[in-house]
């Protein structure tokens, strides 16, 4: 992962990604199953058409496996999604403690001749492309606030949705 931030890079891995898109799909399941409060009848392992003796028994291997893949998807996002924002904390709470507690102030590096080499070109040049990168981000930083719909429908939607589903299939198959 880069050491920039940006809302434009994926906080998942393609591993997270396909946790979550099975995760969704097995909650889809659960939900399913809870709600219509009918569990399968004959299920399909292996190639081997198994028909359990009771539904009660098929319902707690749907959840198992359910329950299962959505707290595998919930660890990985959660330290991905932590290693994610981690250089814009570390920039934001860098700033302040300088500004509260640094050892300078904005007026000590004013009107400071110094000679000029390539090599001072070179930083020249990578500190006025940072000005003007940070002057972007401050003009459209009301794009930078969809970071939070962006997080809503890549981490909580499919947290809250396997969370509610595994319940709803508790529920049901726990009163078989």
């Amino acid at each position: 992962m880069s050491e920039k931030f940006s809302i434009y890079n994926d906080p998942f891995s393609e591993e997270t990604i396909k946790l979550r898109r099975n995760s969704l799909l097995a909650s889809t399941a659960c939900l399913f199953i809870g709600l219509t409060n009918s569990v399968p009848n004959k299920i399909a392992l292996f190639g081997l058409g198994v028909q359990p003796a009771n539904e009660s028994m098929i319902g707690w291997f749907i959840l198992l496996v359910s329950s299962y893949v959505y707290f595998h998807f919930l660890s990985s996002a959660i330290i991905e999604l932590a290693d994610w924002v981690k250089p814009f904390w570390v920039y934001i709470n860098t700033k302040k403690e300088l500004i509260i507690n640094g050892p300078f102030h904005e007026d000590d590096f004013e009107n400071i001749p110094a000679p000029t080499d390539e090599s001072d070109r070179n930083a020249m040049y990578q500190d006025a492309k940072e000005h003007k990168i940070w002057e972007f981000a401050q003009r459209f930083s009301f794009a930078y606030k969809f970071i939070y719909l962006k997080l809503l429908i890549e981490v909580l939607v499919p947290i809250i949705f396997g969370g509610i589903s595994c319940i709803v299939l508790f529920c049901y198959v726990k009163n078989l």
